[in-house]
């Protein structure tokens, strides 16, 4: 088990080194541009589950008339 633990430590070791190596060979407006689309990815999704919400809180209203064919 101690063997594993050490495997997976060496492993995140160098994956950490590798990038480290790989971004100094960048210019810093990759990592930019990189958090800049990271945020982008989160609204989309934060985008999908208020549209979700949405959807759930209209058909939860007794009120509101359900879409043709559904319930």
């Amino acid at each position: 088990m101690e063997k594993n633990k050490e495997a997976w430590d060496h492993a995140r070791a160098a994956a950490s080194e590798f990038r480290k190596s790989v971004a100094s060979m960048l210019p810093p407006e990759v990592g930019q541009h990189g958090r800049a689309a990271q945020k982008e990815v989160l609204l989309a999704v934060r985008s999908l589950i208020d549209g979700a919400l949405e959807r759930i809180e209209k058909k939860s209203t007794p009120d509101s008339p359900s879409p043709a064919g559904q319930q």
